[in-house]
């Protein structure tokens, strides 16, 4: 055992080394029952007159994916929402940034949040 890995380290890597060798142990296992279930199930539905094969699914083991892309959100704004909406929109757009970073956007006069017992 080297000097500077620690018994944790150690088994920790162990842990995950026999996590990983059950979890392919048991995806090899469902995907072979799952091609010998369909093996069984085209043998048995299989007709003569027809030479075209269906499709084959996505195997037992993975999840359906989906065939279209999620429902969008959308949310019905109110006249007054979406006047406020336009009004915020309009002075983000306005506000310019001025040099001097943040403390440059204040007027001559003007204090700042905790500033105003200062003189």
């Amino acid at each position: 055992m080297p000097e500077h890995v620690s018994i944790l380290q150690l088994v920790g890597v162990v842990t995950l080394a026999a996590s990983a060798a059950i979890w392919v142990a048991v995806l090899v296992r469902v995907l072979r029952r799952d091609t010998a279930m369909r093996r069984a199930r085209s043998e048995r539905s299989a007709r003569p007159e027809r030479s075209a094969r269906r499709p084959v699914g996505p195997p037992r083991g993975v999840p359906r994916q989906r065939s279209s892309a999620p429902q969008a959100e959308n949310v019905e704004l109110t006249s007054v929402e979406r006047e406020a909406f336009v009004d915020l929109i309009r002075r983000l757009g306005e506000e310019r940034p001025r040099p001097g970073g943040p403390a440059g956007r204040r007027g001559a006069g003007e204090t700042g949040v905790g500033e105003a017992g200062r003189s």
